[in-house]
């Protein structure tokens, strides 16, 4: 389907599942050659990076663990700019290559925040791997390391983005029109 409408908003298509999984793959060769030897820790973003994180550790098929974490900064379709942890890093990252696996960069209050608090915890290195990230967006000083798909200022959902909770099981990635 070319449109969808959630909670009465209209959404068009931006990515297929073929693109998306494609580009994954790309991702993926050369974050295996970068990694190689090192003994990663992979953290997966939650909610909206569930999808991401598994096809991502799929294409990467590696025996690595992932960890999970739930940070956020949005409510409905905008960021609050207020960080919320509902659920905190179970790991010990002192000494580990941390790869964060997010779903999306937009603001980047979130993904800041959240590598301050993994430098204290004492990782010995950070790599930022997003499916999407909205170069304009950005207001924070974070490097991301592998992106899927730049896009602009448009609202997404689908493949794991949602709006409050609902259109993350969509194989595809729509944009609100």
């Amino acid at each position: 389907m070319d449109t969808v409408e959630i909670n009465g908003l209209k959404f068009k298509k931006l990515l297929t599942y073929d693109e998306i999984h494609n580009r994954i793959s790309e991702m993926a060769e050369p974050l295996k050659r970068e990694l190689n030897g090192k003994d990663p820790l992979f953290i997966c973003m939650l909610n909206g990076a569930a999808i991401f994180a598994a096809d991502m550790m799929r294409a990467l098929d590696t025996p690595a663990p992932l960890a999970f974490v739930k940070w956020k900064s949005y409510r409905g379709t905008g960021s609050t700019g207020e960080i919320i942890e509902e659920l905190p890093l179970d790991y010990d990252v002192r000494g580990r290559n941390i790869v964060i696996l997010e779903d999306i960069v937009d603001t980047g209050v979130t993904m800041y925040n959240f590598i301050e608090h993994v430098k204290k915890l004492g990782a010995s290195s950070i790599k930022i791997v997003c499916l999407l990230c909205k170069p304009e967006s950005i207001k924070y000083p974070i490097k991301v390391d592998y992106t899927g798909f730049e896009i602009g200022k448009a609202f997404v959902v689908g493949h794991g983005f949602d709006v409050d909770g609902c259109g993350r099981g969509l194989r595809d990635i729509y944009q609100l029109v």
